[in-house]
Order: structure tokens, then sequence, then C-alpha cells
């Protein structure tokens, strides 16, 4: 229990500081931290779109930042480095505070319409790659990166009740193409460059956005805001998980949905062009990764602990492309049984808890 205690206290105190940090450095561009323990205390590394207002004057708001965390939130020793959010519009926690804004605009009466345009000579590159890799390397929170966030923004703007207009200078490149087209209108200035680059780096559109449960889930009932699913690997145990945001009088609807679109995959092979994509999607997301020294190491470092041997990529992408339909049916046999389900709700619901057992239970 200790083990447990600690890791609780660490988070809770994690989350005390970010909130803190968000606060004191909204115009800064906050866009979120990073704390390791290193030999010499504790490493805090801020991201912001304008790093010297972080540093201040003289260094004088960075000198109160580390005392507030060492005196105020019981970190130990803290140096804090400050680095410059390069790509802003996609980074999750800026693309959450864009959320926000919306959500407020929406209600504003003095506002007629929302203008989307970049802060410097472009709009916007898409999502920072490195967070792609350390996502499917399983280093992030799914339900916290900025390939998650998007699709949420995505959303947000489409179905937004007044006027979207996106002014376009520079670049618009993948994830920020799709923000644009989001818009209602989309106004693009001489310097304008549009690319889409997701086959290239091998990922799909939307985060996402044409799986099954997306398409089930989201498109044709529109029970869910947000929906993905997410592997968490350990050395001896595992967890294929399922994330969805729902109102919670269509928690139960979704939530059944979701079981029976899994059930159907112990009894239906998918079909030779849905097996192709997710491979291409499988190979391109390693691929990508493999141009990262960071995520090189972790890969190497992972490989040792799993499997006690280094397994060369080429080895994996074979693997990759030997599997079969007949495979997958096998192994959706083997994870989706209703005897090892679990179901977690956070936030009011309504329905009984016996409906959700009800529906994990059934042999429907």
């Amino acid at each position: 229990m200790a083990v447990e205690r600690k890791f609780i206290t660490e988070g809770v105190r994690k989350a005390r500081v970010e909130k803190y940090l968000s606060k004191e450095l909204k115009r800064a561009g906050y866009g979120g931290m990073d704390i390791a323990r290193t030999p010499l205390g504790t490493q805090v590394t801020i991201f912001a779109e304008k790093p010297g207002i972080v540093i201040g004057k003289g260094g004088k708001l960075v000198h109160q930042l580390t005392q507030d965390l060492a005196q105020n939130y019981g970190v130990e020793s803290p140096q804090i480095e400050v680095q410059q959010v390069n790509n802003p519009s996609f980074n999750a926690q800026i693309m959450a505070e864009l959320d926000c804004v919306l959500e407020g605009i929406e209600g504003d009466a003095e506002v007629s319409a929302i203008i989307l345009t970049g802060a410097g000579s472009a709009f916007s590159a898409g999502i920072d790659l490195k967070d792609f890799d350390s996502f499917r390397l399983g280093e992030q929170d799914p339900s916290f990166t900025g390939l998650f966030a998007g699709q949420e923004t995505f959303m947000a703007l489409a179905e937004a009740k007044k006027p979207t207009i996106a002014a376009v200078n520079g670049f618009a490149v993948t994830g920020a193409l799709e923000l644009v087209i989001s818009c209602d209108i989309i106004i693009a200035a001489q310097s304008a460059r549009f690319a889409d680059t997701h086959a290239r780096v091998g990922i799909v559109p939307g985060a996402g956005m044409s799986s099954r449960l997306f398409q089930e889930v989201r498109e044709k009932r529109g029970l869910a805001y947000a929906v993905y699913s997410f592997i968490a690997a350990h050395v001896d145990t595992g967890m294929f998980g399922v994330y969805l945001a729902v109102s919670p009088g269509q928690a139960l609807e979704a939530v059944e949905l979701v079981v029976a679109e899994l059930l159907k995959l112990t009894r239906e092979p998918v079909d030779a062009a849905e097996l192709k994509g997710a491979a291409e999607y499988t190979k391109g997301s390693l691929l990508l990764a493999s141009e990262s020294a960071d995520t090189q190491m972790v890969r190497a470092a992972q490989n040792e602990i799993y499997f006690g041997a280094d397994i060369p990529l080429a080895a994996v992408i074979d693997r990759i492309e030997s599997t079969t339909r007949e495979d997958l049916l096998q192994l959706a046999n083997d994870l989706f049984r209703r005897d090892r389900m679990v179901l977690t709700l956070l936030g009011p619901v309504d329905t009984p808890k016996e409906s959700f057992e009800m529906c994990l239970a059934s042999n429907a």
C-alpha cells in the first residue's frame, strides 16, 4: 500500500502544480509542464509560447515560481527550465484552452463570428511528431495528447452555431489542414500553402476518425464527443482500453454499443481492406518513431525488459505484414471476453449501476 500511496500523492501534487502554473502563466501561452527527479532535486520543464514572460524581468517571475513550488507545493529543490512551444496550435494544453474559449464564445451575444489565424509566419504545421511518438510508445496518457485534443477541437468548430472563419497565412499542414476545413469559411493569404501529409507519415486523418468505434459511436449515433481505443502494455500484464466522453443520459447506450462492436470482432473477421489500412497505419507509426533518437532508445530498453533481446524493426514490420484476418479473429476472442471486461465511470451518471453490470454480463 505504501507504493500506491506514494503514486497517488505524487499524482495529486503534479495536478496541483499544473493548475497553479496554468493560472500564473496564462499570458505566456502556457503549454504544459514536465516534472522529473534528478540527483540535484526536481527538474521542472515549463513549455510556453512566450518563454520571456515566464522568466520575467531580471528572472524575477521564474524565481518566484521556484519559491512557490518549493514552499507551497512541496517540490523538492525545484530547478525550472523553460522551453518554447514551437507548434502551439497542436499542443494539448493549448488546444484544451481553445476548446474552453470556443465554449465561452458560443454563449457570448456580443460575438457574431469566430476567426482563427496563425500568430506568426505560418498557420500551423500540425501536431508535433514527438508527441505522436510518445503517444504510440505509451509514454503519454492518450486522453491528454495533441492527437486527440485536436479531434475534439475539430468537432467543436464543425458544430459551432456561430460562423467560423479560418484566415490562413503561410503553411497549414496535415492536422492544421483538418482544423482549417472544420471551419465554415476559409480565407487564404497569398502566402498560404496547404498540404495533407497523413499518408506520408502513416497516420489516419482525424486522429482515428475512420475507426470503427468513431464511425459507429460518434458519427452514426452521435452518442459521444470523443471515442478512441488504446493499449497499455507491461511486462506481466496489459490492458486494451476504450475511452468515451459522453453525456450522462447517453452513457449506457454508448457502452452497450462499444461492447457490441468489440464482440462483433470475435465473430466476424475484418475485411481485407480494413486489415490493410490498419497494417499500413501501424507500420507508418513505427517507421515515424524510428527517426527519433529518444524513441529508439526507449524501444531498445523496452525490448530488453519485455523480451530479453533486441528485436529488429524489420522483424516487427514482417510480423505486421504477415498478420492475417484469422490471426485478428483469434486475438479478438482472447481479448474481448465479457468476464474480462471492466468498466470505469467518471462523473454523474443517472442510470443505475445494475444496468451497466447487465450490459457487461449479458450473453446477447
